[in-house]
């Protein structure tokens, strides 16, 4: 009996070290499970660059203004900017979204270190510096009923009365429109805005995209110097080992010849001046037959200058799925295009019309072609019949 008292002391003993045992190992595990839960990877840091910067935290109902260099920020915050606020948003994976002045951006979606990124611009602009992203990551920038996304690239975004402006400085963005419903993304509206490429887009409910594509070119940049300055200012902050890549160089380097081409015009001006005086009167009132000779020189000049030809130079997207959509829409990029007519994609005409001089947005039915790869025609304003072969593959 004596024995069987002590056996049932040592086992009570026993059960009960394990059970402290156990309740500690739990206690540890719980406290390893528990930490992940301060979610550092759902913050990013906001830097402020220059005065009047204010922030709304998820749950807060007013903006307030950030006094501080630096400060934490999580899903739904909202940063606002002033006439001369500025800030950066520094995510931890070395992506950095840079918001311009008189800008209101929401961060819908932070995730993963900020490879699960979606921002709303609700007015302003901001420029994007995102590393490449695998499958399951994203960075989306919304704009209206228009979203963004890109797997890594430099690209610029701005949002001014319901038109978006988008620059693609490397690799491509993916545009695409959002049923108002359901708030998804539609991709039949997908479209790419290919590396060195603007696009300007304009949405109304219950109306087709109004698009307007087309090449960083002179007359581009020149015809907007705000854009110009917007892109310069954000190229020229790039790190260096970002901004010496080929695609931010080359664009720098025609925002370089652009700022410095009207120097040279009063040049042009002042050796062209003295060319009348050398003309000689005395001499010439010997010879009064010769007189008509130099009207005759004149008058053939204008009657010799080339006019310019038409030239086609890409299609975007290169790739259409008609399998998800009646319709659907690309543009036809080139030079001196005015006046042109009779779009064909193979044998088959569709339909389309002239933007601008750069810019045909042309129109695919589904049923006019089947699957495959098709060259783009158009008939220029000369007459004559442009092609690009064997450009667009159509799904």
């Amino acid at each position: 009996m004596k024995k069987l008292a002590i056996g049932i002391i040592v086992v009570v003993v026993g059960v009960g070290a394990w059970l402290v045992s156990s309740s500690g190992k739990k206690s540890n595990d719980t406290a390893m499970i528990a930490s992940p839960a301060i979610a550092p990877a759902t913050t990013a840091q906001l830097v402020v660059l220059s005065a009047e910067v204010s922030v709304m935290s998820s749950g807060e109902s007013d903006y307030r203004v950030v006094t501080d260099k630096e400060i934490s920020i999580s899903q739904g915050s909202s940063i606002k900017t002033g006439a001369t606020g500025r800030a950066a948003i520094q995510y931890a994976n070395g992506a950095v979204t840079s918001i311009d002045e008189n800008s209101v951006l929401t961060v819908v979606t932070l995730q993963a270190n900020g490879d699960q990124t979606k921002l709303r611009l609700d007015g302003g602009s901001i420029f994007s510096n995102v590393d490449k992203k695998n499958d399951t990551e994203y960075y989306k920038v919304q704009t209206g009923n228009t979203v963004a996304s890109v797997r890594g690239t430099l690209f610029g975004i701005a949002n001014e009365d319901d038109i978006v402006h988008l620059y693609t400085i490397e690799h491509d963005v993916q545009l695409a429109e959002i049923n108002e419903q359901s708030g998804e993304e539609e991709s039949a509206t997908a479209i790419n805005i290919t590396e060195g490429t603007s696009a300007q887009f304009k949405f109304e409910p219950g109306v087709r995209r109004v698009a307007l594509a087309r090449a960083f070119k002179k007359q581009v940049l020149q015809d907007d110097e705000l854009r110009a300055k917007f892109l310069n200012r954000h190229l020229s902050q790039l790190p260096d080992k970002i901004r010496n890549r080929p695609a931010p160089q080359k664009l720098l380097l025609r925002l370089q010849k652009l700022n410095t081409s009207p120097s040279i015009l009063p040049k042009i001006r002042v050796s062209v001046s003295p060319t009348p005086r050398l003309s000689v009167t005395p001499t010439i009132t010997k010879t009064p037959t010769a007189t008509p000779t130099p009207q005759t020189s004149i008058t053939a000049t204008p009657s010799a200058t080339p006019k310019p030809e038409p030239k086609l130079t890409s299609v975007v997207p290169g790739t259409i799925d008609l399998s998800v959509a009646s319709q659907l829409d690309f543009f036809i990029n080139g030079q001196h295009l005015t006046g042109s007519k009779q779009c064909m994609i193979g044998s088959v005409t569709i339909r389309c019309y002239v933007v601008d001089p750069q810019t045909i947005v042309a129109t695919v039915m589904a049923g006019q072609v089947e699957a495959g790869v098709y060259d783009i025609s158009i008939q220029a304003s000369t007459g004559a019949r442009l092609t690009l072969p064997q450009t667009l593959t159509v799904k």
